[in-house]
């Protein structure tokens, strides 16, 4: 069985691999033009970013396991 995979879909090799975010791959539910520009920036700014993001985004070390990660996360229950 195919695994449905979310659409848009944007997968990310981390700048700094994963020391801020917690992943060497980040997918994002985004179309590329959407993706943020913070996990690009210098390593304060990139720090900050990860510590204050709240956007959904999947982490992992490949990335099947990012896109694994957002699929999980996106079937949890919003706190909203």
């Amino acid at each position: 069985m195919s695994k449905k995979y979310p659409y848009p879909l944007t997968i990310v090799c981390d700048r700094y691999c994963g020391a801020y975010s917690g992943g060497k791959f980040v997918a994002w539910p985004l179309d590329a033009d959407q993706v943020p520009e913070g996990p690009d920036w210098g390593d304060c700014g990139c720090m900050d970013f990860w510590e204050q993001n709240v956007q959904l985004v999947g982490l992992g070390s490949t990335p099947e396991e990012a896109v694994d990660s957002l699929i999980e996360r996106q079937k949890e229950p919003s706190d909203e």
